[in-house]
């Protein structure tokens, strides 16, 4: 109860006071502990996205690299060295020897010339080459493949069928034991009854067994 002093404070009203601090002083570890667990899996989480996205950039950026350098070096063409035209100097003996000099360089550059284009042009048909092994290599992978699944669905038709027929012959058999366990029974009833039933007709003995009330 409360005291009649109006400065005091009822009990009611401090206990209550006392229990929210005492929940928020208790709760503040767990609650911070939460939210560093929460904070350091988002941050591993996007370092680990960026990190993927980072490699992914650059096996894109090297495979266009290496697609452009074979590009070029398929397409390119041989660097011809042009020599610019000599000036025409009227015959002399003293110059002759340098034209015939010249004249030799020259075919020799030109004989340089035809073998480099000569080189490229065995480069592109054996790239040629290639490639039309690589598709008829591709297409006897195809065709192997069709023979082999082929051959797969004949196997399992042929077990499929050696199965049917093996279930037939089983239901024939169990049909027959069936027959010869009547007939058996039949005849131990006509060894009982002595009724004048042929032997060798176990369905009319089955019969005679039958119509006995």
């Amino acid at each position: 109860m409360a005291d009649d002093n109006p400065g005091t404070v009822n009990d009611q009203i401090t206990d209550s006071v006392i229990l929210a601090q005492v929940l928020s002083s208790g709760t503040a570890a767990a609650q911070s502990m939460g939210m560093l667990d929460a904070v350091m899996a988002e941050t591993l989480g996007m370092a680990m996205h960026n990190a993927v996205n980072a490699q992914q950039n650059m096996q894109m950026v090297s495979s266009a690299a290496v697609t452009a350098t074979c590009s070029h070096m398929l397409r390119g063409q041989p660097v011809i060295e042009v020599t610019p035209p000599m000036p025409i100097v009227p015959p002399d003996e003293d110059t002759s020897e340098d034209i015939n000099e010249i004249e030799r360089d020259v075919l020799q550059k030109e004989q340089a010339a035809e073998a480099a284009v000569a080189g490229l042009v065995d480069d592109r048909a054996r790239v040629d080459q290639l490639e039309a092994e690589a598709k008829s290599s591709q297409s006897s992978e195809n065709d192997r493949l069709n023979k082999l699944e082929t051959t797969i669905e004949s196997a399992i038709e042929n077990i499929a069928e050696v199965a049917t027929k093996a279930e037939k012959k089983k239901k024939s058999k169990k049909k027959k034991k069936h027959a010869k366990k009547k007939a058996a029974l039949a005849e131990r009833a006509f060894d009982e009854e002595g009724d004048d039933v042929p032997d060798d007709d176990p369905e009319a003995l089955l019969g005679t067994r039958h119509d006995e009330p």
